[in-house]
């Protein structure tokens, strides 16, 4: 958990960091960036749901069906 949030400390100070022209971003984008954010979080744990604290430690074999 430290290494996320240390991560996630990082990544935002060097975007404040970056110029503002950098940091610009079209209302479009910006929509579209957050839509595939949340896309993303939904499939993971749609797929992750079946799966999720059964295989600890190691792979889920792939046998195993995802829905």
């Amino acid at each position: 958990m430290k290494k996320v949030v240390s991560l996630l400390t990082i990544s935002t100070l060097m975007s404040l960091a970056l110029p503002a022209a950098e940091r610009t971003l079209s209302l479009k984008a910006l929509q579209d960036k957050i839509k595939g954010g949340w896309a993303g979080k939904t499939i993971g744990c749609t797929f992750g749901a079946p799966v999720e604290f059964v295989y600890q430690g190691t792979f889920v074999p792939d046998c195993q069906p995802l829905l």
